[in-house]
């Protein structure tokens, strides 16, 4: 196994293991999906696939932190929150969540392109 594939599939087995962990599983998968972005600089193309749609997924349908921060703001909490002095922040982590899942597309997109060069 080569250690692009190793990387990978470190990132597959923690988006996996983020699914049961509620709250916490969202920054575990965050960490699989790292995992799986070095994996596709360094040339896999396979399990950062396979990582990247199951963590799709899970945010999507599996996922109470997204769905907490969510409803927070679609009760109307932020503005609530920002008149009494609490600091709020806008949907941060769907964002990160977005980025975090197409970054080994653009990893995968620039190992080809490196070897192009090359």
């Amino acid at each position: 196994m080569k250690a692009s594939s190793g990387l990978s599939l470190v990132g597959l087995i923690l988006s996996f293991i983020g699914i049961f962990i509620p709250f916490l599983g969202l920054f575990i998968a965050w960490i699989g999906l790292g995992f799986a972005t070095i994996g596709a600089f360094m040339g896999d193309k396979g399990l950062a696939i396979a990582t990247s749609l199951l963590c799709a997924v899970v945010f999507m349908f599996l996922s109470p932190t997204l769905w907490f921060e969510a409803a927070t703001q679609n009760a109307n909490y932020q503005s609530w929150a920002g008149q009494n002095g609490i600091a709020t922040s806008g949907p941060i982590l769907r964002i990160i969540s977005i980025v975090m899942v197409i970054a080994p597309f653009v990893a995968m997109f620039m190992h080809k392109q490196s070897e192009n060069a090359s």
